[in-house]
């Protein structure tokens, strides 16, 4: 099984859904690295010796993580900053060579992903369809360079939502 699965994907694609099913399946710590919400997530990262806070949650995680390389599921990392806000290049490029250019072998992405529509349906908040359009395409862009760098990388259409099959896939996967 690969260490450290990440999830990413426009909200209300299925990352929280999934990764807690996962992190349940494989009795592993889901992590939501702005928010543990858990108590055991909480008292497992501390008996890592691991503190998150949201203002330094990539930071302090990759480096504690490529330490002990312990395995977790991860409800999203920096990319989602990266596509909702800003894209630097220069910027993304030192943030992906510094996070997964020591294991990137141990680390899975699973890009999540769904059509606008239904975007805006489970997601009352999202009503400009060319600002969701412009997320989309810079999340294309990212999950592109991850792949072109070496890191394995599923991606799973959650239109219809997470079926067995789905999961049954995945976790031939891992």
């Amino acid at each position: 099984m690969k260490k450290l699965i990440i999830l990413e994907g426009f909200d209300g694609t299925g990352k929280t859904t999934l990764g807690k099913q996962i992190a349940y399946d494989f009795d592993i710590p889901y992590i939501d690295l702005f928010y543990p919400k858990s108590n055991y997530d909480k008292q497992y990262l501390t008996s890592k010796g691991i503190t998150i806070d949201r203002y330094h949650q990539d930071f302090y995680f990759y480096e504690v993580w490529n330490r002990t390389r312990f395995e977790a599921v991860m409800d999203r990392s920096a990319i989602s900053d990266f596509a909702y806000n800003n894209y630097d290049k220069k910027l993304f490029k030192t943030w992906l060579h510094h996070f997964f250019g020591i294991h990137k072998e141990d680390i899975l992405l699973i890009y999540l992903h769904t059509d606008i529509l239904t975007i805006m349906h489970r997601d009352k908040q999202w009503t400009d369809k060319k600002h969701i359009e412009r997320i989309l395409r810079k999340y294309r862009i990212l999950i592109n360079k991850i792949k072109n760098y070496g890191i394995d990388v599923i991606e799973l259409d959650t239109t219809h939502g997470v079926s067995g099959e789905m999961l049954e896939y995945l976790y031939s996967s891992f």
